[in-house]
């Protein structure tokens, strides 16, 4: 007999995998615009330009999250143009969401005012 046991995916693989679909999404349609001939040279510029900070977003997402979790935080962010959201497991004191939001900040110069923080999510751990 073979048996089988259910496989567990918490929050966060779930947040990463819909962001991660969201952006490739996203890449394909700009790489579509920035390839299309009959697009004029601004628009295609623009497409290529705007390709070019979404792969930006990706790796400054990817060194907030390490940043993260050497302060011993698991989380997930999502960068976009027009801020942050930053999702933890636990919760955070005020003190906390201070240290992640300026992490946020300093790291993906995103104004303090257009990043949000939820906290309460479990990991899984």
């Amino acid at each position: 007999t073979v048996s089988t046991t259910a496989v567990r995916s918490h929050p966060f693989d779930e947040l990463r995998l819909e962001r991660e679909r969201q952006r490739s999404r996203q890449a394909e349609l700009l790489q579509a615009t920035a390839q299309d001939a009959s697009v004029s040279d601004a628009r295609r510029r623009q497409a290529h330009d705007q390709l070019l900070t979404l792969w930006q977003l990706e790796g400054r997402e990817a060194e907030i999250e390490q940043l993260l979790r050497a302060q011993g935080y698991t989380g997930v962010v999502v960068l976009s143009f027009n801020g942050a959201h930053v999702v933890v497991d636990g919760v955070l004191d005020a003190a906390a969401a201070s240290l992640i939001g300026e992490l946020v900040h300093r790291t993906a110069a995103v104004p303090r005012e257009a990043i949000t923080i939820v906290d309460g999510i479990p990991s899984g751990r």
